[in-house]
């Protein structure tokens, strides 16, 4: 677990500075969920360690079961999200979703990568970014799986099946 929240804090202090460098194109702020997909997953180490913090705050889980009934966002958004767009888990949110809102590098095909942002973000193009001022999406892909992996093996079990160790990022999912 301690090598998941190491994961946490460095994907944080990234997030960080490409915030701080490019100040005047992340125009990310409180209340924006245009990256808060539906029906996302996440691994067994990021399940536990959520369900970890919503068991500490027994209001919190009435709360979301309650929001979960309501669905605010009509299936368009992430069920975590509350009625004004705030995530109610963002102290332990999956490392994915602190990456949002970063130009992240993608693989295109097997020969091409490319920079990707939210289309809120870098309005005036990516020109400005210099090598290294994004997050390699594939590297933090294999990062969480690696720590998934040996999470699983100290937990005794075998390697992480994905077909059956992702875990849905919902309420119920993660209490389950």
């Amino acid at each position: 677990m301690r090598e998941y929240l190491n994961l946490q804090e460095k994907v944080d202090a990234e997030f960080e500075r490409l915030s701080t460098k490019h100040h005047s194109e992340i125009n990310c702020s409180s209340g924006c969920h245009d990256c808060c997909a539906p029906e996302l997953s996440v691994t067994r180490v990021e399940a536990d360690q959520i369900k970890r913090f919503l068991l500490d705050d027994p209001a919190l889980v009435v709360s979301l079961k309650q929001l979960a009934t309501q669905d605010p966002h009509r299936g368009t958004r992430c069920t975590l999200l509350n009625e004004e767009g705030l995530c109610s888990i963002y102290e332990a949110r999956p490392v994915v979703c602190r990456s949002h809102g970063a130009p992240v590098l993608v693989q295109i095909d097997e020969k091409r990568e490319g920079i990707d942002a939210c289309p809120k973000n870098f309005k005036r193009g990516m020109n400005m970014l210099e090598v290294g001022d994004w997050i390699n999406i594939e590297t933090l892909n294999t990062m969480t799986a690696l720590i998934d992996w040996r999470y699983a093996l100290d937990e005794g079990r075998e390697k992480p099946d994905p077909e059956i160790d992702r875990v849905s990022l919902t309420v119920e999912a993660l209490l389950s």
